[in-house]
C-alpha cells in the first residue's frame, strides 16, 4: 500500500510539472503571436510615417525657398541703395 501511495504522489508531481511546462509553452506561443501581430501593425503604419517625413521635408524645402527669395529681395534692395549712394558720391565729387 505504501508503494502505491508513493507512486501516486510521484505521478501527481510529474503530471503537475508537465502541466506547468505546457502552460509556459502555450504562454510563449501566445506572446510570440502578439509580437508578430504588433510587428505587422507597425509595418502597415510605416507608409504613413514615411508620408509624414516627406511632408516635413517638403515644408522644409518650401521654407528654404522662401528664405532664398527673401535674401534675393534684400540683395536687390541693397544694390539699389548702393547705386543711390554711388550717385550721391558722384554728385558730391562733381561739386
Amino acid at each position: 500500500m505504501e508503494i502505491m501511495e508513493e507512486g501516486i504522489i510521484w505521478g501527481t508531481v510529474i503530471y503537475s510539472i508537465a502541466a506547468l511546462l505546457m502552460m509556459f509553452i502555450i504562454l510563449a506561443i501566445v506572446v510570440m503571436l502578439v509580437v508578430l501581430f504588433v510587428q505587422l501593425v507597425k509595418r502597415r503604419n510605416m507608409p504613413d510615417r514615411y508620408a509624414a517625413y516627406e511632408k516635413m521635408a517638403t515644408n522644409e524645402v518650401e521654407k528654404q525657398k522662401q528664405r532664398i527669395q527673401d535674401q534675393e529681395a534684400l540683395l536687390d534692395d541693397l544694390k539699389k541703395a548702393n547705386e543711390k549712394v554711388h550717385a550721391v558720391n558722384r554728385r558730391l565729387r562733381d561739386v
